[in-house]
């Protein structure tokens, strides 16, 4: 028999073997005489002699049988020809570079293959490359490889590009613009772990829009389409930029009072105010006291008196009479005072509604005691009137005032009783 060229086909070529041989019998006679069939079947293995131990990598199952035609001994097919009857050549020649070809041929009976006995040429034939076929597993000299370095040429694993050079490139030629998913398509370009980022020495233009989960830099981030603000985004995680809104529903929480808040929340109703804690503030109404009656407006309370009459007791007091109040707040009288002195061992008490004095060594007569010695320096106070100091002179005294007037001082400072138009309202700058 004769050797043979063993090519691998590139795609679009068809992947078949040219297999050429002359046929001879055990004496060297050529057989087929002017043309004859013979049955033949061919696979691959990894060993030179036909028997056990036998290891074929090609095909999986047992071979197809082909009818070749021998004339004169010489015959010609084509492995991997399926349209001639033979197995599809899908063995990678790259996975085993030492691989033979067993043929196997048995006489036709009847004119056909069914039921035959083949028998196996020894020894297989090495398949060989031929002369350019050399570089069939290189691609103007560069070797494939789907781990590729240096100079190989990059191979999809599984459809993905691996390059497992050290930081290698991709790098678009002069000036020109490197593009990515540049050719219509419309898928994401994905990091798939949190260690994998994307960095630039120089400036990173993003003329689009950029979604992240998160930005770091050491430089500065430019967003040339960003006015000067604060950053905002929205709920679907647009950032835009522009003053803050205080009113918007965008700031939430409350400012505290180390910032130059209030710490507070809560809205107040009508007539709530800020009071301090000590920590903080707090919103709270004003509490109306006895005799007085407060009533909350929107942006205003208003305050003002229920008694009526004068306020003191109803009972004239006496020459010398001493007013107190009872244990109730209501004013009464005590009798009347005599001339006596004030000692040190006994200088005032109170026995029932007498006023006791004693002896030494201060007298206490009925007579004026002016200002500079404890007195009022008057003689006589307006009845019912209230009394005001006047600097070291004799004490003032206002007129009495009449049922529901207000103390108030008057332009010079007096304080008088006035009568009110109507009710006195505090508003909300604090002016009554």
């Amino acid at each position: 028999m004769l050797p043979f060229a063993g090519v691998m086909a590139a795609t679009g070529v068809p992947e078949i073997l040219n297999q050429q041989g002359r046929l001879l019998d055990s004496n060297g006679n050529l057989l087929g005489g002017t043309g004859a069939d013979f049955c033949f079947r061919f696979s691959l293995y990894t060993d030179a002699t036909p028997g056990s131990p036998d290891t074929r990598v090609w095909p999986a199952g047992t071979p197809s049988t082909m009818t070749v035609n021998v004339k004169n001994g010489v015959f010609n097919v084509g492995i991997g020809d399926t349209a001639a009857g033979g197995d599809s050549l899908d063995f990678n020649f790259e996975d085993n570079d030492e691989v033979y070809l067993n043929i196997e041929v048995a006489s036709q009976v009847g004119g056909s293959c069914t039921g035959v006995t083949f028998e196996s040429l020894s020894p297989r034939q090495r398949v060989l490359s031929s002369g350019f076929a050399v570089n069939a597993s290189t691609l103007g000299g560069f070797s494939a490889s789907q781990s590729p370095t240096g100079s190989n040429i990059p191979v999809l694993t599984n459809g993905n590009l691996a390059l497992s050079g050290t930081n290698p490139q991709i790098n678009a030629s002069g000036t020109n613009t490197l593009l990515i998913q540049g050719g219509g398509g419309t898928g994401a370009v994905q990091f798939f772990s949190s260690s994998n980022s994307l960095s630039a020495t120089g400036a990173l233009t993003i003329a689009g829009a950029l979604s992240s989960a998160g930005i770091t830099s050491s430089g500065a981030i430019t967003f040339s389409d960003l006015s000067a603000g604060i950053l905002h985004a929205n709920s679907s995680g647009v950032i835009t930029s522009s003053a803050v809104d205080l009113s918007s529903s965008e700031v939430t929480g409350a400012l505290g009072i180390s910032n130059g808040g209030t710490g507070v929340s809560t809205t107040p109703s009508n007539g709530q105010l800020l009071i301090g804690n000590g920590s903080g503030y707090d919103v709270s109404a004003l509490i109306a006291g006895t005799g007085v009656s407060i009533v909350n407006g929107s942006g205003s309370i208003t305050i003002s008196s229920t008694v009526s009459g004068n306020v003191g007791t109803s009972t004239t007091p006496n020459v010398g009479s001493l007013a107190y109040w009872t244990g109730n707040g209501t004013p009464s009288t005590l009798g009347n005072v005599s001339t006596t002195t004030i000692s040190a061992s006994s200088p005032l008490s109170i026995s029932g509604s007498t006023v006791v004095i004693g002896s030494s060594p201060l007298t206490l007569s009925l007579g004026t005691v002016d200002v500079a010695n404890g007195g009022t320096g008057a003689t006589s106070l307006t009845s019912n009137g209230l009394v005001y100091g006047n600097g070291t002179s004799a004490v003032g005294v206002t007129a009495a005032g009449t049922s529901g007037q207000m103390l108030l001082a008057n332009a010079s400072g007096v304080p008088t009783f006035v009568t009110l138009s109507g009710d006195a309202t505090l508003a909300a700058s604090g002016v009554i």
